[in-house]
């Protein structure tokens, strides 16, 4: 909940919400939650982990570039 409420506290700081890279990492955000509860429904499944974890990396690496562009 921290996050979410300083992710968008900084966003409208820095009048980001336009930015085609924050609506990339929203959206991987939407997508993180279905897959998680994709995950709680079939917990053994490698697909939906392995998704999850490259879903999670995409939004490290957008964060990064969010914050250096």
């Amino acid at each position: 909940m921290v996050l979410i409420l300083t992710g968008a506290a900084m966003a409208g700081h820095l009048s980001r919400w336009s930015d085609p890279t924050l609506q990339a990492k929203l959206a991987l955000l939407v997508l993180i939650g279905v897959l998680l509860a994709l995950h709680v429904v079939t917990p053994y499944t490698r697909a939906v982990s392995l998704s999850v974890l490259a879903a999670s990396l995409l939004i490290v690496w957008l964060g990064i570039r969010l914050t250096h562009g």
